[in-house]
């Protein structure tokens, strides 16, 4: 980019250039040092500087956190016209919008539109529109949001309403009103509306192949609130209104109904029931990473599969059989002593059950010991150790021991003549 001034000149007496920072309809705008060692940027009004000097002029030492403050204007040895202004060492809101295609966050957002109103509103509190509010006028410096390039705001008459101006501002941003001359507060909401949807959205909502396209679509045409936030679509519809008459009346209404919706969402989504959630709360210590909700080390795994066996009640071992007092007592033992077809699978089933949790209960008192006694064993994993060790004795407990129940169905059936030879 090419600028009127290199680096080193002094066209303003008691400023040096040092570079160029940025060219614009209205001039070209330099980074300079003052000779007493300030920071300032010197914009140099090449452009109909006549209407950049009106507003420049309304708005000098209108101090503001949120604005970029201007100083003074100078005119140099060719008769042109600078105006010394706060240089502000950040990014532009434009810079910001190109890096995310897509919108901001709602955070984000809300974070760029408070301080835009807090600027805007101060300017309107004195009777001045600012008439050309896009992101390449705003920026942000150490988090603080500052609204620059007033140079087309204009100070408002008695009869604001029926006055008229030449059409001014960045198209993209300019309010249906403003295309036919007329000017209010109203203009700078509209502006702040097309700001807000591209905050949301990363692009305006009216374009076209011309300015004249454009112009029509501010007039005429509805803006798509499909690609907003459903809850702040009644937000920015009434920022876009056609008729100044029915828009949001004020940037503070604006920006207190934008956070008056994302709050109410807030805490309509804390007071929902929580969500389903599996497995168990981590209590504290050095917590494994996890891949796709899996346990990454073996002891975890062990202890989180056992977690998930359900507890299978054992049946209580049958009561010894009675002996008989009639009948021949050779066949009724012989009868006792073999099970039918249906008790042998049930009991096997249930040895079956037993082993398997002897065993589940092993491991885990095994990874348990494991977790305990090892050295520099975190506290957490300490306690997730005892519990294993505590979970396994319980298996134990509630697991019938092997015994002659279990033997029983492999014993060789008592015949009579074994019954005799025992006599």
């Amino acid at each position: 980019m090419k600028f009127t001034h290199p680096p080193g000149a002094t066209p303003v007496d008691g400023f040096t250039i040092r570079r160029g920072i940025h060219r614009g309809g209205f001039g070209e705008v330099y980074y300079a040092v003052s000779d007493a060692g300030k920071e300032v940027a010197l914009k140099l009004l090449q452009h109909e500087p006549d209407v950049e000097l009106r507003g420049v002029t309304q708005c000098l030492n209108l101090k503001h956190p949120n604005l970029v403050n201007l100083f003074d204007v100078k005119t140099d040895s060719h008769g042109e016209s600078w105006v010394v202004m706060e240089y502000v060492n950040g990014t532009s809101l434009e810079d910001v919008l190109a890096a995310f295609p897509n919108g901001l966050s709602l955070d984000e957002v809300r974070d760029w539109l408070t301080g835009l109103v807090a600027g805007v509103s101060h300017l309107h509190d004195r009777g001045i529109v600012h008439r050309d509010l896009k992101p390449a006028n705003v920026y942000r410096e150490n988090g603080v949001v500052k609204v620059g390039d007033v140079g087309l705001s204009k100070k408002l008459g008695s009869d604001r309403r029926g006055a008229h101006t030449q059409s001014v501002g960045t198209v993209y941003y300019m309010a249906p009103e403003v295309a036919k001359g007329q000017y209010g507060p109203e203009v700078d909401v509209y502006s702040l509306g097309i700001m807000l949807y591209e905050l949301l959205t990363g692009r305006v909502p009216f374009t076209g192949e011309t300015t004249a396209e454009i112009l029509m679509k501010h007039l005429t045409a509805k803006p798509d609130l499909a690609p907003l936030p459903e809850r702040l679509r009644a937000v920015v519809a009434r920022a876009l209104e056609k008729d100044p008459q029915k828009r949001t009346s004020t940037v503070r209404q604006l920006e207190e109904e934008f956070a008056q919706a994302i709050d109410d969402n807030r805490q309509s989504a804390s007071t929902r029931p929580p969500s389903p959630q599996s497995g168990r709360p981590w209590m504290g210590g050095d917590r494994p990473e996890a891949r796709n909700g899996r346990p990454t080390s073996f002891a975890s795994a062990t202890l989180a599969y056992a977690a998930s066996v359900p507890a299978v009640p054992v049946s209580p071992a049958p009561p010894p059989p009675v002996p008989a007092r009639s009948g021949n007592p050779s066949t009724r033992d012989a009868r006792e002593s073999v099970p039918t077809g249906k008790a042998r699978s049930a009991r096997a089933s249930s040895t079956n059950v037993s082993d398997r949790h002897r065993w589940i209960a092993l491991v885990i008192a095994l990874v348990g010991g494991l977790i305990v006694f090892s050295p520099g064993t975190p506290r957490a994993w300490a306690g997730l150790g005892l519990i294993g060790l505590a979970y396994s004795a319980a298996l134990f407990a509630r697991t019938p021991k092997w015994g002659p129940d279990e033997l029983e169905p492999l014993a060789e059936p008592v015949t009579p003549l074994r019954q005799a030879l025992a006599e």
